[in-house]
Protein backbone atom coordinates (compact mmCIF):
# COMPACT_ATOMS: atom_id res chain seq x y z
CA UNK A 1 0.00 0.00 0.00
CA UNK A 2 1.12 3.69 -0.61
CA UNK A 3 0.13 7.04 -0.54
CA UNK A 4 -0.51 9.50 -3.70
CA UNK A 5 3.11 10.37 -3.99
CA UNK A 6 4.00 6.17 -3.92
CA UNK A 7 5.76 6.01 -0.58
CA UNK A 8 4.67 2.99 1.06
CA UNK A 9 3.27 3.08 5.06
CA UNK A 10 6.76 1.69 6.47
CA UNK A 11 8.73 5.22 4.60
CA UNK A 12 5.46 7.32 5.95
CA UNK A 13 6.40 6.17 9.39
CA UNK A 14 10.19 6.29 8.97
CA UNK A 15 9.25 9.94 7.84
CA UNK A 16 7.35 10.69 10.94
CA UNK A 17 9.93 8.99 13.08
CA UNK A 18 12.55 10.95 11.91
CA UNK A 19 10.45 14.17 12.33
CA UNK A 20 9.77 13.16 15.69
CA UNK A 21 13.52 12.80 16.60
CA UNK A 22 13.94 16.43 15.26
CA UNK A 23 11.17 17.36 17.95
CA UNK A 24 12.63 15.34 20.72
CA UNK A 25 16.58 16.51 19.72
CA UNK A 26 14.90 20.01 20.36
CA UNK A 27 13.15 19.71 23.58
CA UNK A 28 16.54 17.97 25.07
CA UNK A 29 18.57 20.93 23.83
CA UNK A 30 16.44 23.40 25.53
CA UNK A 31 16.37 21.24 28.86
CA UNK A 32 20.48 21.63 28.65
CA UNK A 33 20.15 25.36 27.77
CA UNK A 34 17.56 25.76 30.87
CA UNK A 35 19.52 23.55 33.22
CA UNK A 36 21.65 26.01 35.82
CA UNK A 37 24.20 23.36 36.50
CA UNK A 38 24.57 21.88 33.38
CA UNK A 39 28.33 21.53 32.58
CA UNK A 40 27.70 19.47 29.63
CA UNK A 41 27.55 20.08 25.84
CA UNK A 42 24.79 18.39 23.64
CA UNK A 43 27.87 16.42 22.22
CA UNK A 44 28.54 15.25 25.96
CA UNK A 45 25.04 14.53 27.01
CA UNK A 46 24.73 12.48 23.74
CA UNK A 47 27.99 10.99 24.66
CA UNK A 48 26.53 9.90 28.20
CA UNK A 49 24.06 8.63 26.86
CA UNK A 50 25.68 6.53 24.37
CA UNK A 51 27.80 5.34 27.66
CA UNK A 52 25.63 4.69 29.86
CA UNK A 53 24.50 1.67 27.73
CA UNK A 54 24.85 -1.97 28.09
CA UNK A 55 28.47 -3.57 27.42
CA UNK A 56 31.86 -2.12 27.59
CA UNK A 57 32.41 1.11 24.90
CA UNK A 58 36.12 2.09 22.97
CA UNK A 59 36.92 5.34 22.17
CA UNK A 60 36.47 4.37 18.73
CA UNK A 61 33.30 3.06 19.51
CA UNK A 62 32.34 6.23 20.79
CA UNK A 63 33.30 8.26 18.24
CA UNK A 64 31.62 5.93 15.51
CA UNK A 65 28.48 6.82 17.58
CA UNK A 66 29.08 10.54 17.82
CA UNK A 67 30.32 10.49 14.10
CA UNK A 68 33.68 12.54 15.26
CA UNK A 69 37.06 12.01 14.88
CA UNK A 70 38.83 10.27 17.34
CA UNK A 71 40.96 13.52 18.19
CA UNK A 72 37.94 14.92 18.68
CA UNK A 73 36.11 12.00 21.18
CA UNK A 74 39.70 12.11 22.64
CA UNK A 75 38.77 15.74 23.69
CA UNK A 76 35.60 15.16 24.87
CA UNK A 77 35.81 12.67 26.54
CA UNK A 78 38.79 14.25 28.19
CA UNK A 79 36.78 17.03 29.46
CA UNK A 80 34.18 14.59 30.68
CA UNK A 81 36.38 12.61 32.73
CA UNK A 82 38.08 15.90 34.41
CA UNK A 83 34.48 16.89 35.36
CA UNK A 84 34.29 13.17 36.74
CA UNK A 85 31.26 12.21 34.44
CA UNK A 86 33.07 9.29 32.97
CA UNK A 87 36.30 6.52 33.25
CA UNK A 88 38.75 5.77 30.65
CA UNK A 89 41.01 2.57 31.65
CA UNK A 90 43.19 0.63 29.54
CA UNK A 91 41.68 -2.68 27.95
CA UNK A 92 43.41 -5.54 29.51
CA UNK A 93 43.18 -7.24 26.50
CA UNK A 94 45.05 -4.26 24.41
CA UNK A 95 46.33 -1.51 26.63
CA UNK A 96 46.59 0.16 23.09
CA UNK A 97 42.56 0.56 23.70
CA UNK A 98 40.90 2.75 26.25
CA UNK A 99 37.54 1.29 28.09
CA UNK A 100 35.18 4.00 28.87
CA UNK A 101 32.50 4.14 31.48
CA UNK A 102 29.78 6.30 33.29
CA UNK A 103 30.42 6.69 36.38
CA UNK A 104 27.54 7.18 39.16
CA UNK A 105 28.08 11.07 38.66
CA UNK A 106 27.63 10.59 35.22
CA UNK A 107 24.47 8.75 35.61
CA UNK A 108 23.03 11.38 38.07
CA UNK A 109 24.00 14.18 35.57
CA UNK A 110 22.08 12.25 32.91
CA UNK A 111 18.98 11.52 34.47
CA UNK A 112 18.47 14.99 35.72
CA UNK A 113 19.06 16.72 31.98
CA UNK A 114 16.88 13.82 30.75
CA UNK A 115 14.76 14.71 33.15
CA UNK A 116 13.97 18.14 32.63
CA UNK A 117 13.18 17.16 28.53
CA UNK A 118 11.06 13.89 29.71
CA UNK A 119 8.91 16.39 32.12
CA UNK A 120 8.54 18.76 29.00
CA UNK A 121 7.46 16.04 26.70
CA UNK A 122 5.24 14.41 29.44
CA UNK A 123 3.60 18.26 29.88
CA UNK A 124 3.11 18.26 26.19
CA UNK A 125 1.54 14.89 25.98
CA UNK A 126 -1.05 15.38 28.91
CA UNK A 127 -3.43 17.61 26.88
CA UNK A 128 -4.09 14.40 25.17
CA UNK A 129 -6.99 11.49 25.88
CA UNK A 130 -5.42 8.55 27.81
CA UNK A 131 -7.11 5.96 25.62
CA UNK A 132 -4.86 7.76 22.62
CA UNK A 133 -1.28 8.08 24.80
CA UNK A 134 -2.12 4.27 25.42
CA UNK A 135 -2.34 3.80 21.73
CA UNK A 136 1.23 5.87 21.22
CA UNK A 137 2.90 4.03 24.15
CA UNK A 138 2.24 1.02 22.59
CA UNK A 139 4.02 2.29 19.49
CA UNK A 140 6.51 3.84 20.69
CA UNK A 141 7.17 0.56 22.77
CA UNK A 142 6.61 -1.09 19.50
CA UNK A 143 9.36 1.11 18.28
CA UNK A 144 11.95 1.62 20.86
CA UNK A 145 13.99 -1.47 20.35
CA UNK A 146 14.16 -1.21 16.39
CA UNK A 147 15.94 1.67 16.68
CA UNK A 148 17.36 2.84 19.96
CA UNK A 149 20.01 2.42 20.78
CA UNK A 150 20.15 3.10 24.67
CA UNK A 151 16.20 3.32 25.97
CA UNK A 152 16.49 6.44 27.78
CA UNK A 153 14.31 4.38 30.35
CA UNK A 154 16.69 1.95 30.74
CA UNK A 155 19.40 5.19 31.51
CA UNK A 156 17.01 6.80 33.73
CA UNK A 157 16.61 3.36 35.79
CA UNK A 158 20.20 2.72 35.70
CA UNK A 159 21.76 3.56 39.56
Amino acid sequence: MADSRGRTVPALCAAEVIELAYGVGYHIREALRQHPDASVSQSQLRCLMFLAGPGGRTMSDTAAFLGLTLPSTSKLIDELVRHRLVTRHADPQDRRRAKLAITPAGRTTLRTLLGGASGEIARRLASLPAAELRVIHRALSTIAPLLAITPVTEVARAG
